[in-house]
């Protein structure tokens, strides 16, 4: 019954995301201390002793083999996967994918036991939401021959879908941009051969073709990262406007025509998209500016037809937002990596936010010491939402940094 619990919350997401609850603790008034917790074994799940969620560490100890991988050692800094807005899980979350380790490495998604190592057809990809075996790719030229295809990763054979002729520099939102929840867009960035303008396109794999260039050369001091909303009636974009960096801009999908841009610094930052519940694309994540009533360090959630904001979570000071659970819609993955008392009660936890405000889920303590980028935890949660995967040097603020997995598929209400 247990393995079914996972299928049954996947579908009931799906057609009820505001009815679907998990029995994590709920308490937003206290903090609770993360307590001292010896650093778990390779693949041997531990009980996180405030939360109640099974904790287990998927990456092995530096410089012992690799299971399965001849001739292959766990690298001696790096182990984890890539980054909040990236999910790892594929669609029916039977791999993982761990890009930030060499060799790359595909696991199994519920024994996280390592299946292969490959290597890829180009330079980014991304799951397909639907199809379990097959990824995308973007292969980025420097004469300008790129393309967009998939690749199916178990027998490791490719298709072109869309040709990129004419740009070099391709990415999907320069590592941020995701494909819309059906699967048949994406926004790419990319370096126009002809002129060496930076554009953003949208690629459409369902027809084999893409739009015009939205040319942001005279437009953008910097273009950050961009993606497309989830049910694809939107582009956003983060950039320099000529006001500094980290503002937010919505362009319609359709015509790209701007419909706002914000002045304000990072409202949101670090963010991700989602579908709230009320049906509506939404951008939710961490405000860095004290603006519009809202205070910084909170997370902010904005409607993307009327950039309307709305507080979700007030309190400080949050990290990364994660929207990777799609089959949960109605919620985001918010990681508090602050080690500060002077902001409660998140502390050094990862929890999931209701996009209506109404209920926090309070699931693992992160057990990370920021000490450069890759140290950063990155929380992300599995498709159907009732996993979160984050990265941890477990308290010692050195290497190695290596990927965790909060487990709560049978606490579904």
């Amino acid at each position: 019954m247990k393995h079914l619990i996972p299928v049954i919350c996947f579908l009931l997401f799906t057609h009820a995301p505001s009815s679907i609850e998990c029995d994590l603790l709920i308490d937003i008034n206290k903090h609770w201390p993360a307590p001292t917790l010896s650093k778990p074994d390779y693949l041997q799940p531990v009980p996180d002793p405030v939360f109640g969620t099974t904790i287990t560490r998927i990456t092995g100890t530096p410089g012992e083999p690799i299971p399965n991988i001849a001739n292959a050692l766990w690298a001696d800094k790096v182990l984890r996967h890539g980054y909040s807005k990236r999910q790892p899980w594929n669609s029916d979350m039977s791999m993982i994918f761990l890009d930030r380790h060499s060799p790359e490495l595909w696991l199994d998604g519920n024994t996280y036991e390592v299946l292969f190592t490959r290597h890829k057809p180009g330079s980014r990809v991304r799951w397909s939401h639907h199809e379990p075996e097959i990824m995308y790719y973007l292969f980025s030229s420097k004469n300008g021959q790129s393309s967009l295809g998939k690749w199916n990763v178990r027998a490791d054979t490719t298709e072109q879908l869309v040709d990129l002729s004419g740009y070099t520099n391709v990415s999907f939102g320069k590592g941020e941009g995701n494909f819309t929840n059906d699967d048949t867009r994406v926004v790419i960035n990319g370096t126009r051969v002809a002129d060496g303008h930076e554009v953003l396109f949208i690629a459409n794999i369902s027809t084999q073709t893409k739009t015009e260039d939205i040319d942001m050369h005279g437009v953008a001091v910097d273009v950050q990262n961009s993606t497309i909303s989830p049910l694809g009636n939107y582009i956003v974009i983060t950039g320099d406007w000529g006001l500094g960096p980290d503002r937010l801009q919505v362009r319609d999908a359709a015509t790209g025509t701007i419909l706002y841009t914000e002045t304000e610094r990072g409202m949101p930052s670090h963010f991700d998209v989602q579908v709230d519940q009320d049906g509506r694309e939404v951008v939710a994540g961490v405000a860095k500016t004290k603006a519009y009533g809202v205070r910084s360090g909170t997370i902010i959630k904005r409607v993307l037809a009327t950039g309307k904001i709305s507080v979700i979570a007030d309190f400080k000071y949050a990290s990364h937002t994660s929207g990777r659970a799609l089959g949960r819609p109605g919620w985001v993955y918010v990681t508090y990596q602050n080690r500060s008392t002077s902001y409660p009660p998140y502390i050094n936890e990862l929890v999931a936010v209701k996009l209506d405000g109404t209920r926090i889920e309070r699931i693992a303590h992160l057990h990370a010491k920021k000490f450069n980028y890759l140290s950063e935890s990155h929380g992300v949660p599995s498709p159907d939402g009732l996993r979160v995967m984050w990265a941890s040097d477990w308290d010692r603020e050195d290497y190695p940094i290596q990927s965790y997995i909060a487990d709560f598929r049978d606490r579904v209400q």
